[in-house]
């Protein structure tokens, strides 16, 4: 074992760890749908967190490992790949829409009719959530 095959895992690690504390700390978000804004960006962090964690367990920690201890191990588990990555995928499909729909709720009702849902992220005005984007001189108005 080298240097880069220990290192690249322990890496992994530390990031899966921060990925779950995210997805711990929106979890009460994961289920709610409802048109509170901020329930759906909480959901789509919960959901894109926790498909970004479940990849990495899978992808990075449990095939370096398994390589390591026995590489036929890791054949064996490979035949799950594709298919394992249809669940990621949709789960962090799933996280983004929720998100893009927090954000298209946080539009004024006036133009919202101006932007579809893909295109909430973009609205040119400062949302709600975020006050701090406005330049200081917009402050004072």
């Amino acid at each position: 074992m080298t240097v880069t095959d220990f290192f690249y895992p322990a890496v992994a690690c530390i990031a899966l760890v921060f990925l779950l504390l995210n997805a711990v700390a929106f979890r009460r978000y994961a289920f709610s749908w409802d048109d509170d804004p901020l329930n759906n960006l909480g959901g789509g962090m919960f959901w894109m967190s926790a498909a970004g964690a479940i990849r990495l367990l899978w992808w990075d920690i449990l095939r370096a490992w398994s390589i390591a201890l026995n590489p036929g191990l890791w054949e064996a588990l490979n035949m799950l790949g594709v298919g394992i990555n249809v669940m990621f995928n949709a789960a962090a499909v799933y996280g983004g829409f929720r998100k893009l729909r927090g954000f298209w709720l946080m539009i004024p009702l006036e133009n919202r009719g101006d932007y579809p849902l893909l295109l909430a992220a973009f609205y040119p005005r400062r949302l709600s959530l975020w006050p701090l984007w406005r330049w200081p001189s917009d402050r004072r108005k």
